[in-house]
């Protein structure tokens, strides 16, 4: 099966589960690097009436992204990485826990929902708002609700355990070509 077929694959069985459905403020990614091509997806979620958004590096010394709308006649501009982002104002960015779901792209991820990106921890600090992790797991509080994280990956990008660190978030479901699969009692 071909990276195409891959994708139709994918953007189908996102487009038919309930959290995409209920999702009104959508973010996904331009792919590069053999990634998962989402483009069909930007025009269904117009088709469906949906806000869509793109991630924009707003300082890559710190690692720091936000979202910014994106639609059919948006202009791009290439990033630090060469990856085509929006160009946007400041007040129509939008912070992760503005967005209902926020579809990332990955390298790797396990069966725990642990996932490995690029490197350079972009969407983990964009999502650190979504850790429970405390120092006392008594206290752990419980998990916002915005925005749920779909991984979007290839299954053979599937391997049997990454070593998950203190500031990793940790994926809600992720959606290859032969499965959606959740994570954490999370209901999609």
């Amino acid at each position: 099966m071909d990276q195409l077929q891959h994708a139709k694959i994918i953007i189908r069985r996102i487009t038919h589960s309930d959290i995409y459905k209920r999702s009104k403020h959508i973010a996904l990614y331009l792919p590069a690097d053999g990634e998962v091509d989402l483009s069909e997806l930007l025009r269904q979620i117009q088709f469906h009436q949906k806000k869509c958004y793109l991630p924009v590096i707003i300082s890559q010394q710190n690692g720091i992204i936000a979202f910014a709308p994106y639609e059919a006649h948006t202009l791009l501009k290439k990033n630090c990485f060469g990856i085509p982002e929006p160009v946007f104002l400041k007040k129509q960015l939008k912070s992760a826990k503005q967005i209902d779901l926020v579809l990332t792209p990955l390298v790797g991820f396990d069966e725990q929902g642990n996932r490995i990106g690029m490197g350079g921890g972009y969407y983990d600090r964009a999502l650190q708002h979504l850790s429970t992790k405390t120092s006392d797991s008594l206290t752990a509080k419980p998990r916002p609700l915005k925005p749920k994280v779909l991984g979007i990956a290839h299954e053979l990008q599937k391997v049997t355990q990454l070593q998950s660190q203190s500031w990793d978030i940790r994926l809600n479901a992720i959606v290859t070509e032969q499965r959606l699969t959740a994570f954490h009692n999370c209901f999609l």
